[in-house]
């Protein structure tokens, strides 16, 4: 890459990053298993505000009459707001699922493209996948977990800091030793 090329890209995150539109995409592809009442936390560092929430996931319950709409999805903003789509024993949730309740039945492939409201802020957020079926006799396991963040106005990874950026600026500009 240029020096020229290097500065620009310095440049456009110094100035640009604040105002790009992005959604944000978190995979996982093991197996998680869940007891009831367990939980499996993603950690997200983003800035900006989330307006929707897509995922699929892969549910399977051995042994029990559990379905995937038993799993609770929590996202957590920075500020500790929180939006709760789903879940068994949680009253109230902020959106319900397409394939609530008997819908989903026992294995397969679940998801949903959902709209969100509420949730803004800078730094650390979370996304909670529970087993919300307190009495759940047998755990559930979740595989292929992908969801997407939505979002409008800043919502970005975090960009390197002015110092880093002034640091990458300095060093492609820098003054070459002779040998």
């Amino acid at each position: 890459m240029t020096r020229i090329a290097t500065f620009a890209l310095c440049i456009a995150a110094l100035f640009g990053a604040h105002t790009a539109t992005a959604d944000i995409a978190v995979f996982h592809d093991g197996p998680i298993e869940l007891a009831g009442g367990e939980s499996f936390e993603f950690n997200v560092g983003i800035s900006g505000t989330i307006t929707g929430f897509d995922y699929v996931f892969d549910f399977f319950s051995p042994g029990d009459d559990s379905w995937a709409s038993d799993i609770l999805i929590t996202i957590i903003d920075p500020h500790d707001n929180t939006f709760l789509i789903g879940g068994f024993d949680t009253p109230n949730p902020d959106a319900v699922p397409a394939y609530d309740g008997s819908v989903s039945g026992h294995d397969g492939a679940y998801g949903d493209n959902l709209a969100v409201g509420g949730l803004s802020g800078a730094g650390n957020w979370s996304v909670i996948f529970t087993n919300d079926r307190a009495a759940d006799l047998n755990p559930n396991i979740l595989e292929n977990i992908h969801f997407n963040i939505q979002g409008i106005g800043s919502l970005y990874p975090p960009a390197p800091g002015t110092g880093a950026l002034a640091a990458i600026a300095l060093t492609t500009f820098g003054v070459r030793r002779r040998r």
